[in-house]
């Protein structure tokens, strides 16, 4: 596993943890769910453009 460092705006971060409580994970663990389910749309979505 590789570790980052990003910067992000107070106002995301805020939303971020909102949806952290809200979905009872970890900002970390959320992060990484939200960003694979993106990478999985859009993988989704150039699959369906070339069929």
């Amino acid at each position: 596993m590789l570790q980052i460092n990003i910067a992000l705006l107070l106002e995301l971060l805020q939303s971020i943890d909102t949806e952290c409580q809200r979905e009872n994970l970890d900002r970390q663990d959320w992060i990484k769910l939200v960003c694979a389910e993106k990478i999985s749309e859009i993988q989704a979505s150039i699959i369906s453009k070339t069929v």
